[in-house]
């Protein structure tokens, strides 16, 4: 890829980003810090996954425009992906214990933890070379995991009624 193209894809990014604030203003008219607690939660998980997913997707063409061969890039990328995402697991679920219990999704908890540990684990057996040769795959199969996230954190944000958990009485 020239960094040309690497640079164009980049401006789309930038221009999708710019389109997912006025997406954000619209949905909440008010201030970030107005929102209640769950919900800046949501949010905060919403932008970083969506701000990391955008990266990591761009990550293997940056790497690429310096010398070094296609194994390399993967071993590289997975490697910071595995650390991102493992991070990122331990540090919302820290966040996430915080909340008053009952205030978060229990199948949004469940799905974080669950796709955050399996992007985890498959790029660290990407980074070994196991089971098969460092390629490509792994990591788009864990970008892919993060956009995942990111649409179930939208419809979690946008929808809070329908997706909160709820007992009902009979």
């Amino acid at each position: 890829m020239h960094p040309q193209d690497v640079l164009t894809s980049l401006g789309e990014v930038a221009a999708a980003f710019a389109g997912f604030s006025g997406v954000v203003s619209a949905l909440g008219a008010r201030s970030i810090t107005d929102l209640p607690t769950p919900h800046r939660f949501r949010f905060a998980n919403l932008l970083v996954v969506s701000v990391g997913a955008a990266i990591f997707a761009f990550l293997p063409a940056v790497l690429e425009q310096f010398a070094t061969g296609s194994s390399a890039v993967w071993a590289l990328s997975s490697a910071l992906l595995a650390l991102f995402t493992g991070v990122l697991l331990f540090a919302r679920w820290r966040a996430g214990l915080r909340l008053t219990k009952g205030s978060l999704n229990r199948w949004m908890a469940t799905s974080w933890v669950g796709v955050l540990s399996a992007v985890s684990l498959l790029q660290l057996a990407a980074l070994t070379g196991w089971p098969s040769a460092r390629s490509g795959a792994a990591y788009v199969a864990g970008v892919f995991g993060l956009l995942l996230l990111s649409g179930l954190q939208f419809i979690s944000l946008a929808l809070p009624d329908h997706a909160k958990d709820t007992t009902r009485e009979h």
